[in-house]
């Protein structure tokens, strides 16, 4: 799941937009089922809807670009990275504490 949030980044930054849509599931799914910690839990699902909503507004658009990192907006690119921050820092501190 670390290594899931840390991808998302790298991939929107590096124009795999859509293909980060694997490391985001992962890291939603990983959150969701096998930690107890409702900050990682928050920020995991903060994370999926962040990346949702540019997803939806790219598939809906009938004069999108051709790819997703094209068609993204840059401020949506930085709520993505920073919800992919605070969740990296709600697992840190989650392993912390046990």
């Amino acid at each position: 799941m670390t290594i899931s949030a840390w991808a998302v980044p790298l991939m929107v930054l590096g124009q795999f937009a859509l293909i980060s849509i694997v490391p985001v599931t992962i890291a939603l799914v990983g959150a969701l089922r096998r930690v107890q910690d409702r900050t990682v839990r928050w920020a995991a699902a903060v994370l999926a809807v962040s990346f949702a909503i540019p997803l939806t507004i790219w598939l809906v658009r009938p004069d999108g670009a051709q790819s997703l990192s094209k068609d993204i907006q840059p401020a949506f690119v930085g709520v993505i990275v920073a919800a992919s921050a605070a969740l990296i820092v709600a697992i840190h501190r989650a392993r912390r504490r046990s």
